[in-house]
């Protein structure tokens, strides 16, 4: 058997809290803005945060709110939600 380094196991945990919802892990709201804050919450993507692109992803006070319904949110990869289409989606 394989193991899992420990970001990746970051990110499985993560998929694990949100019932396999990737959605949910882009969009999590434990950042310590909106709900509490997880010490996971900058590495749920399996990354380092330095490395995720965009880097305005990471940036709590870009989130949208706690209240958004996910279903109106954009999902076509981390890498491909602008802040202007997530900024045009959120109430």
């Amino acid at each position: 058997m394989k193991t899992a380094t420990p970001l990746k196991s970051m990110r499985r945990k993560c998929l694990d809290c949100s019932a396999g919802d990737r959605k949910y892990v882009v969009y999590c709201p434990c950042d310590g803005v909106h709900s509490g804050w997880c010490d996971l919450w900058p590495y749920r993507f399996g990354k380092r945060p330095g490395t995720v692109q965009p880097s305005w992803l990471m940036d709590p006070s870009k989130m949208p709110a706690a209240n958004t319904n996910l279903d109106d949110l954009p999902f076509v990869g981390i890498h491909e939600v602008s802040p202007e289409t997530l900024a045009a989606s959120s109430p």
